[in-house]
């Protein structure tokens, strides 16, 4: 049996007052059987169509892996933590996401 969540966040450029026309990021929560799936197979191809962040919740361990600066279909930059706190949008830096709670 497999219990999984998927959340895509869209932000409206327009409520951003930014120029894009879209700010984007996608926070993914998996049980291990689909973890792999989403790190491995997922993540490149967010890469590729430059989804500037990406965060995958590894609800078993209890970790949040984020995925930023996509260059030539991957990301560059991956930063794990257990302990995730308030993290500011890549796409939207005005924009704090308090996720202090989150394995609580």
């Amino acid at each position: 049996m497999s219990i999984s969540f998927e959340v895509s966040i869209l932000l409206l450029a327009s409520a951003l007052g930014a120029t894009e026309t879209t700010a984007r990021v996608s926070l993914k929560g998996r049980l291990p059987l689909t973890l792999e799936y989403d790190r491995e197979l997922k993540a490149p191809l967010y890469a590729t169509h430059a989804i500037p962040e990406l965060w995958v919740v590894d609800v078993t361990e209890k970790v949040l892996w984020i995925y930023r600066d996509p260059q030539g279909g991957r990301y560059t930059r991956m930063d794990k933590t257990e302990r995730p706190g308030k993290l500011l949008l890549a796409a939207a830096p005005d924009i704090e996401v308090d996720l202090s709670g989150l394995f609580s």
